[in-house]
C-alpha cells in the first residue's frame, strides 16, 4: 500500500470518527421545562376527553372501548354496597377481578358517585396522569443530560390514542 492511500485512509477514519461524535445537547431552562411539563400533563386530561367526546358523537352513546371496564365496575359496585367481592352480588366472594386495586378503588367512587361512566373516566384519567409524571420521571433519569428526549419521550407516551383506553 502507498504511502499516500494510508494518508488518504487515515484522514477519512479521523473523519468519520468526528462526524460521530455530534452532541444533540439541548439546554432548556427549568422554567421552560416545567412548561412543557405541565402542557404534557395537561394533554393526559385533554386526549381522553377528547376521545370520550369523539366516541360519544360517533356512537351517540357513552360507553366503555372495553368490556373489561364494565365487569370491574361490577365488582366495584357489589363491593360498595352488598360487600361482596363478586360479579353477581348473591354469589360468593370470587378472585375473577384481574385488577383488585382498580375494583377497590372504583368501589371508592361508587361512595361519591353511582354514575360509573364518571368513576371509570376519572379514575382513567388520573391514573393516565400519573403514569405520565413516573413516565417523565424515568425519562429523566435515563436521558439527564437530554432532558428534551424525555420530553419527547413523554409527548409520544401521552398522545399514544392505544394508552388512552381510559
Amino acid at each position: 500500500m502507498t504511502k499516500s492511500l494510508k494518508k488518504q485512509k487515515l484522514a477519512f477514519a479521523a473523519k468519520k470518527k468526528d462526524d460521530l461524535e455530534i452532541s444533540f445537547t439541548l439546554k432548556l431552562s427549568k422554567s421552560l421545562k416545567i412548561i412543557i411539563l405541565s402542557f404534557l400533563i395537561l394533554l393526559t386530561v385533554l386526549m381522553p376527553l377528547y376521545y370520550v367526546y369523539y366516541a360519544h358523537s360517533v356512537n351517540k352513546v357513552t360507553s366503555f372501548p372495553l368490556d373489561d371496564p364494565w365487569i370491574h365496575l361490577q365488582f366495584a359496585r357489589n363491593l360498595a354496597e352488598f360487600g361482596t367481592f363478586a360479579f353477581f352480588k348473591n354469589e360468593q366472594v370470587t378472585a375473577g377481578s384481574t385488577s383488585p386495586i382498580y375494583t377497590i378503588t372504583a368501589a371508592i367512587g361508587f361512595f361519591i358517585t353511582k354514575n360509573e361512566f364518571v368513576i371509570s373516566f376519572v379514575l382513567g384519567i388520573l391514573f393516565l396522569s400519573l403514569a405520565a409524571l413516573y413516565f417523565y420521571r424515568a425519562g429523566s433519569l435515563i436521558f439527564f443530560k437530554e432532558n428534551w428526549l424525555a420530553l419527547t419521550a413523554l409527548l409520544m407516551f401521552v398522545i399514544d390514542k392505544r394508552l388512552n383506553l381510559i
